[in-house]
């Protein structure tokens, strides 16, 4: 009687099967049997069935600014969307979105950003 292969050559062996169907799949050469009525209209099979979608690629997120008009004597901080800390222009932590804000204005849980060191609250 023969010993059971390892589990790694099982594993191996397993691996091996997958990435070969997966080629054959995409080489058209493991097609699933289509009954009869299919395979007359097989063009409307792959419209309803689509094998696989397009590659789409992320769309990078966009900055998002809102321009007020400034009052004079009034000071201008930024904060992000998501952000509880308000900064100056030009801040690193400003790099995917920024929204243009008085300090007057700010609500009091805003906290001043440690690394650009925006002026402080009078």
């Amino acid at each position: 009687m023969k010993p059971k292969p390892s589990l790694a050559r099982r594993l191996f062996a397993l691996v091996l099967l997958f990435v070969l169907s997966v080629v054959l799949w995409e080489l058209g050469l493991a097609r699933p049997a289509l009954p009869e009525a299919a395979r007359a209209s097989r063009d409307s099979v792959a419209t309803v069935l689509p094998l696989a979608g397009p590659k789409t690629k992320p769309k990078p997120r966009a900055t998002v600014r809102v321009e007020r008009p400034a009052e004079p004597g009034a000071v201008e901080v930024y904060t992000t969307k998501m952000g509880s800390r308000y900064h100056r222009a030009g801040c690193a932590a400003l790099a995917r979105s920024s929204v243009s804000r008085d300090l007057a204005g700010l609500p009091a849980w805003y906290a001043a950003c440690p690394t650009c060191s925006p002026p402080p609250r009078s």
